[in-house]
Parts: C-alpha cells; sequence; structure tokens
C-alpha cells in the first residue's frame, strides 16, 4: 500500500489524468485512466476493479444497505501499488445524487465525495468523517473548468476539464501551486473520478 501524501502523484506541480479507454460491460461504463506528469513521464493509472465480497458488502453498507450493481476504482502508482479505493453504489437514489466512498485498500475509511445539487452547476463535496472539508464545482461554458476549493473556499488545485475532440478521450489537467494537505489532497484526485464517471461517462462510452 503507496502512502497518501507521497510520491509524484502528489507532489509534482502538475499532473494530467486522462482516459485511457472506455468500454461498455454489459450496462456499465468501465474506464481506466493514465496520469503523468509535467513532463509526459507516466506516474500512476486510475484502473476500475472487481471488487472483492467485503468491499462490495461495504459499499451497501455505506449506501443504506440492501444489494445492487456498484463500481469500484484504485489509483495505484508507476509500480502498480494502490494508494486507495473508490466505490459507488448504483442504483435510483444514486443516480440522482451520486456519492463515492474512499477507503485505503485495507477498507479503513477516507472520506467521501457526494454530489450537493440536482439542478444548476456540478457541484460535489469533499467530506472527511461527517467534516465538509472541500469542494469540487464546475465552471466555464463547456463545464471545461473545475474549481477546487478547501473548507474556506479558498482555492487548493487549478484543474481544466479538456473534452473529446476527435476522440473519446476526456483530459484533466491538474496544477497546485502547493501540496494539498491530507486527507483533502486524496480527495482532490477522488473528485476526479467522480466528476468524469457520474457526468462525463455515458456520453463517450466506446464498444471498441
Amino acid at each position: 500500500m503507496a502512502q497518501l501524501g507521497a510520491g509524484p502523484i502528489y507532489g509534482a506541480p502538475a499532473i494530467t489524468i486522462v482516459q485511457d479507454k472506455r468500454l461498455f460491460v454489459g450496462m456499465l461504463a468501465r474506464a481506466s485512466y493514465a496520469i503523468t506528469d509535467q513532463n509526459g513521464s507516466a506516474i500512476g493509472v486510475i484502473a476500475q476493479v472487481q471488487p472483492d465480497e467485503a468491499k462490495q458488502d461495504r459499499t451497501f453498507s455505506d449506501d443504506g444497505g440492501g444489494l445492487g450493481l456498484s463500481q469500484h476504482f484504485e489509483l495505484l502508482d508507476a509500480a502498480g501499488t494502490p494508494y486507495f479505493h473508490v466505490a459507488r453504489a448504483l442504483r435510483f437514489r444514486s443516480a440522482a445524487k451520486p456519492r463515492f466512498d474512499v477507503t485505503l485498500p485495507n477498507g479503513t475509511p477516507i472520506g467521501h465525495v457526494e454530489s450537493e445539487k440536482l439542478v444548476g452547476r456540478i457541484t460535489l463535496g469533499l467530506y472527511s468523517g461527517h467534516a465538509r472539508i472541500g469542494q469540487l464545482k464546475l465552471g466555464g461554458m463547456r463545464n471545461n473548468v473545475l474549481n477546487l476549493t478547501d473548507a474556506s473556499g479558498q482555492k487548493v488545485v487549478d484543474c481544466q476539464r479538456k473534452p473529446p475532440a476527435f476522440s473519446r478521450e476526456d483530459a484533466y489537467i491538474l496544477t497546485r501551486p502547493y501540496q494539498t494537505p491530507e486527507p483533502l489532497g486524496t480527495l482532490v484526485l477522488a473528485g476526479i473520478i467522480a466528476v468524469d464517471n457520474a457526468f462525463f461517462a455515458q456520453s463517450k462510452a466506446s464498444l471498441f
């Protein structure tokens, strides 16, 4: 298990998160993302993974109990060591107000990312325990600016979303004036996974 806040994924002044592939598996879009630094060097990957039974049960326990489908992602460093796990329960309530639970690979909770508005600009709260420690809000004419702020409203990361032009790939370019403290740094990265998966996945799913 990689240490949160350590390594170039957290420390590089700029990183790019770009879709590597997205395809339909049954009714679900499955995605992976490549992570590069400001020089274009590969420093990690976000992979959609198949959960074990314990992670599946915990996902629905966090979402109010019951059964259903879920999606799971892991962020890994360049050596393939996981930093954290992101899980989303897929059912009616989650579709209307998506929630992504963020844990260490061993299941220890870090926090969660949750949609806070059903209409208007896409806004997600970043939570550690019951405390709201940050916010991700989309802006710009094409929802191409992600405003990432801490609990006081101060911007912690500049992020631009580059929608696909001639391909099916979105890219998220993050620049950091300083390293974001934990757990906010991890929840910012989880927020990128959340906003892309919840709001931009279905329009670009590919069978190839």
